[in-house]
């Protein structure tokens, strides 16, 4: 079992060549919250929670205003603000998320709207088979996905997203291209991890 964690890895390494060692790392824990800019990001809420081992933890999620990246640029971009591409720990952390965004004025202003997840598949229109990049760890919860997702709509669609098609429709995860651009960037930062 502990081989299959270091050949996924390995895997992801190789397959997202972009992933440093560093990125590997356990998240930064912000004693003193890094200070992000109103001009360049939007709140879009914090969720407090514990993870399936029991370490507690608090996250922050944000999304740029004017910004906009693929999955590679967007990884970048929040590390240039001390921060990390969003992850979701738990079924309830996800379901927190997709909320949040259902009530936030500025994303429901889009018609279509998808927001780049840390998370990656090497098996198209998988729907249990995504692994978090930081980690190399597999998604442990049954993914709450939009109907008719995942579903490889365009082809090599191998990166997670969550967002909306239309201004009625509610948010819910999505596979798509890694390579796909145009939308907000949604970054994290860990508050607090109290280990168990």
């Amino acid at each position: 079992m502990l081989g299959n964690k270091f050949l996924i890895q390995f895997i992801l390494v190789i397959w997202c060549g972009f992933i440093n060692t560093q990125d590997l790392e356990q998240p930064t824990l912000h004693a003193n919250p890094v200070i992000v800019s109103d001009t360049v990001f939007a709140k879009l809420g914090t969720y407090r929670g514990f993870t399936d081992d029991g370490t507690e933890y608090q996250k922050t999620y944000f999304f740029t205003r004017h910004f906009k990246g693929d999955w590679t640029n967007s990884r970048y971009f929040c590390k240039s603000y001390d921060l990390e591409l969003v992850t979701m720990e738990t079924l309830e952390e996800a379901r927190a998320v997709l909320t949040m965004a259902d009530n936030n004025s500025i994303l429901r202003s889009y018609t279509s709207v998808w927001l780049n997840i840390d998370a990656v598949t090497l098996t198209i229109k998988s729907l249990t088979e995504w692994f978090w990049t930081k980690s190399g760890k597999k998604i442990s919860y049954p993914i709450p996905w939009r109907p008719d997702a995942p579903n490889n709509h365009v082809g090599n669609e191998n990166c997670l997203t969550f967002g909306r098609y239309l201004t009625s429709g509610k948010f819910g995860f999505d596979d798509a291209r890694c390579e796909n651009g145009g939308n907000p960037i949604p970054c994290q930062r860990i508050d607090l991890l109290i280990p168990k």
